[in-house]
């Protein structure tokens, strides 16, 4: 037993000195951008800014970064740090089940920035976190018109059946299915029109 506890008391040194160094991650980034900011560009204090507040939310200081996230798309609008600052509110708000936070968030992303390479995917969140939340009417508007994605066709068309509306969702199942056989959300199609 004297093993177990000295090999438990050497894992808490390791959790405390990690969590310590994360802490002093944020730390020298502040004290460098206190230091740096009439030197760096606008988009170079940005993603100092943006750094920051990803550790910060890497350290389970939800608030915290969430006022840093708001913070960056307020003082740096239409940088690359506040565009994905969007993003990454919406799905800090999805982790602590905020879903209408989060769909706000994931709506103004791809809504904003249509040609951002992850806007089909901000499109599938706005509409799964809506899901969650009850509002299926809604998650049925965001995904509808999105057909070149397999995984919003997918769960519009779930949605779709959810609301009654049946025979449109199998008609959505059976154009992904033909249209993407060897898809996973094709294949998923298939088990529910031929179970």
């Amino acid at each position: 037993k004297s093993d177990d506890i000295c090999k438990l008391k050497k894992m808490q040194k390791t959790v405390y000195r990690n969590l310590r160094k994360k802490q002093l991650e944020i730390e020298v980034i502040e004290s460098m951008l206190h230091t740096c900011k009439t030197h760096l560009s606008r988009n170079e204090v940005a993603d100092f800014y943006f750094d920051k507040a990803r550790r910060t939310w890497n350290l389970d200081k939800n608030e915290e970064a969430r006022k840093q996230f708001e913070e960056i798309i307020g003082k740096f609008p239409s940088t690359i740090p506040a565009i994905e600052a969007h993003l990454l509110l919406g799905y800090l708000n999805m982790s602590a089940q905020k879903y209408q936070d989060a769909a706000k968030w994931f709506g103004k992303f791809h809504l904003n920035y249509p040609s951002h390479e992850e806007t089909e995917e901000a499109r599938f969140q706005h509409g799964f976190v809506l899901l969650l939340a009850g509002d299926v009417a809604a998650a049925v508007d965001v995904w509808k018109d999105h057909e070149q994605d397999p995984k919003s066709t997918f769960w519009h068309a779930k949605a779709l059946i959810k609301l009654g509306k049946v025979e449109e969702g199998k008609k959505i199942l059976e154009a992904l299915e033909s249209g993407f056989p060897f898809h996973y959300y094709g294949i998923r199609s298939s088990m529910i029109l031929n179970p």
